[in-house]
């Protein structure tokens, strides 16, 4: 490991976020000017995971070089900006796809496709006939995987169009913030479902009165 590089990217990271050093060491419960002095000393990989996990990237994207390569085509780095100017001022707007409760036509069987694999969220905007899908499959053992799908219309092949790089972290970084509230909603909701279709009998429970306790309670 590269021990400068990392220090250099994290530096990086915190500039274009607007979050400063000492704050991230403050928030992540770390001495003050720890990440400094892994210039000169290896950090713990278990730290190095808590600041990407902080900032939505992957630990590769802090230990390797940063490099505008990662974006042969010109094309995907402007489509990544686009996507972000236009999120963010609201000109384009993205869903959190709910598989519990999703409409059944091509572009929600590939999104389906996705959504079942263990562990995974997924964002979607659409566009004229087509939608892009931004998905997170987290990990406990390693950083999250961000992918960032296209798909043309309902006749076409998805295809993934990159799985990493800084511009598509910050994408995703964005997204996890404007809508984690909808996020959390359709969790809890998907999750509380699931919790009363375990079969029991609704003529037990229909009659129950839920004030009892609040009754028994004042008594």
């Amino acid at each position: 490991m590269n021990n400068q590089l990392l220090v250099n990217n994290i530096k990086k990271l915190c500039k274009d976020r607007n979050v400063s050093i000492s704050t991230l060491e403050k928030d992540l419960f770390m001495s003050p000017g720890l990440i400094s002095r892994w210039a000169k000393t290896t950090p713990a990989l278990d730290r190095v995971v808590e600041i990407a996990n902080y900032f939505h990237v992957s630990v590769d994207s802090l230990v390797d070089t940063m490099k505008e390569s990662t974006y042969s085509n010109p094309k995907l780095k402007q489509l990544l900006y686009m996507l972000y100017s236009k999120s963010d001022s609201e000109d384009l707007m993205w869903s959190v796809f709910d598989r519990c409760h999703a409409d059944s036509n091509k572009n929600t069987k590939f999104l389906l496709s996705l959504a079942n694999r263990h562990n995974i969220d997924c964002f979607y905007c659409k566009f004229l006939e087509g939608i892009f899908i931004v998905t997170i499959q987290y990990s406990n053992i390693e950083d999250n995987k961000i992918s960032l799908y296209a798909v043309a219309d309902p006749n076409a092949t998805p295809e993934l169009l990159c799985d990493k790089g800084e511009p598509l972290f910050k994408l995703c970084s964005f997204l996890l913030k404007r809508y984690s509230r909808e996020l959390n909603t359709i969790k809890t909701n998907n999750f509380i479902d699931r919790f009363l279709n375990q079969g029991d009998d609704e003529s037990s429970y229909n009659d129950f009165n839920i004030f009892q306790f609040t009754t028994a309670a004042n008594e």
